[in-house]
């Protein structure tokens, strides 16, 4: 069974995205882009819902949900992103 949940992204209030290497699709931003939260075998990890490459820093799988989004939420604050659940 796979278990896929929406996550929704938002720029933090006051500050504009760090988008340095273009990594961010800012689709995602908008909500024409949708990222996905998906369990698949006891395993966490991200997935765009129309297909397409994630970047290499949310390709990390794992085992436990609460860390996943703690590492899914630190990647997007650290480019001045909130995950919105």
């Amino acid at each position: 069974m796979t278990i896929e949940i929406e996550l929704k992204l938002k720029p933090m209030e006051g500050y504009d995205p760090k988008d340095v290497r273009g990594l961010i699709d800012k689709r995602l931003l908008t909500g024409e882009k949708k990222l996905l939260a998906v369990q698949d075998i006891n395993l966490w990890y991200c997935k765009y819902y129309d297909g397409g490459a994630i970047p290499q820093m949310l390709q990390q799988k794992f085992t436990n949900y609460n860390q996943f989004m703690k590492y899914v939420t630190s990647y997007f604050r650290s480019r001045n992103i909130d995950v919105i659940e």
